[in-house]
């Protein structure tokens, strides 16, 4: 939700470059910059995912594996990831950082380690491993919100007592603090939760419940055509097809197109940091340059519109900063949730427990005055 600006706040000298005069347009063009990043990192590096300078104070962010010299246990090169920094107005790089060394289950920066764990609980093989857990993990919790709110319904009609904490016990304040919680965060946290399947870790199930509804077209599964002998274009050039097609908003998200049938992505955020912002992804063939697919807040089906939807919904962005706060704060109440239910499981497995006991020790009374 805020993962920008955190990341800026605590790697500043990383994150931010001097403003120039006339901003955007006099970043170096995307060619120089890749190669800067590149010449700084092992011969046979290879490029990632990249952020587009967030601001015109900001460098650009690009992921880049490069090659260790080993392999891995599977027996394939073994690759440490890491973050190159670019400053989009000399194409100079302004620093590096090891995000995840090869092999290593747990990342070396803050924000890749809340990104593992959110994603995959940390699990190699990302969202083949550990994400499927998540997700999975996620539908349980929507089960669990629905049963909630089932459990919390007052068929007494007093709605009030269900709204309000009661102080007088410790373990009425307990039970009190888990409905709380969880009716107050259901809306925000019910849409954060669906957004989140629809994201990654369930993407397929998500895209075929829509399909009942509407016919979609999944992004991520775009393929290139066969190369037929033609060489690969650069990020550059599939960034310039991209432009040529739309060039409303800002530069953002870049995908590279790492496999033969692999496609590069390109995506402006479109609104600025106001309500209802949005973002237009342009799908662009390895070979050809040819645009293969646009998704957008407008573009496609009901149903691609609908999960186009879901990012800014998981994130809040969907209603500006009162949203991802919301979306904070939600989060922010799960392990409250949690550890007043965990708490509350434990108060009545002690008071169930002392209940056994009691009629333990008065069927034994009772065998006793019998024998007597």
């Amino acid at each position: 939700t805020f993962r920008q600006e955190l990341d800026t706040a605590l790697s500043p000298q990383l994150m931010t470059v001097t403003q120039r005069p006339g901003g955007e347009a006099s970043f170096r063009p995307l060619d120089e910059i890749v190669a800067a990043a590149l010449a700084a990192m092992p011969a046979g590096s290879r490029l990632g995912f990249g952020y587009y300078p967030f601001t015109d104070a900001s460098a650009y962010q690009l992921s880049v594996q490069a090659p260790t010299g080993g392999t891995t246990a599977a027996g394939t090169p073994a690759f440490d990831g890491y973050e190159v920094f670019v400053d989009p107005y000399t194409a100079t790089v302004t620093g590096t950082r090891l995000v995840r060394p090869a092999g290593a289950w747990f990342p070396r920066t803050l924000i890749a380690f809340a990104d593992g764990l959110h994603l995959s609980l940390l699990i190699p093989g990302t969202l083949a491993n550990g994400g499927r857990i998540v997700g999975w993990s996620t539908a349980l919790l929507l089960v669990s919100l629905v049963t909630g709110v089932l459990l919390w319904w007052p068929v007494d009609g007093r709605w009030r007592r269900v709204f309000t904490l009661n102080r007088t016990t410790w373990t009425r304040l307990n039970h009190d603090l888990h409905q709380a919680a969880g009716i107050y965060a259901l809306v925000v946290l019910a849409t954060v939760l669906v957004s989140g399947t629809a994201l990654y870790n369930l993407r397929a199930e998500f895209h075929w419940v829509v399909r009942w509804f509407s016919s979609t077209v999944d992004r991520y599964s775009v393929r290139s055509l066969p190369s037929d002998g033609r060489s690969a274009i650069a990020l550059a050039d599939a960034v310039r097809a991209a432009s040529a097609r739309t060039t409303e908003g800002r530069l953002d998200w870049l995908y590279p197109a790492p496999g033969p049938l692999s496609a590069y992505t390109v995506c402006r955020r479109l609104g600025g940091d106001g309500w209802f912002p949005g973002r237009r992804c342009v799908v662009v063939d390895k070979y050809t340059a040819e645009v293969l697919h646009v998704a957008g807040p407008v573009e496609g089906s009901r149903g691609d519109r609908f999960i186009h939807l879901q990012w800014f919904l998981h994130s809040g962005q969907v209603a500006g900063l009162p949203g991802r706060l919301l979306v904070l704060l939600s989060g922010l109440a799960c392990p409250l949730i949690a550890g007043t239910g965990v708490l509350r499981w434990w108060q009545k497995r002690r008071v169930n427990a002392r209940a056994s006991r009691l009629r333990r020790e008065t069927r034994a009374f009772s065998v006793a005055q019998n024998l007597n």
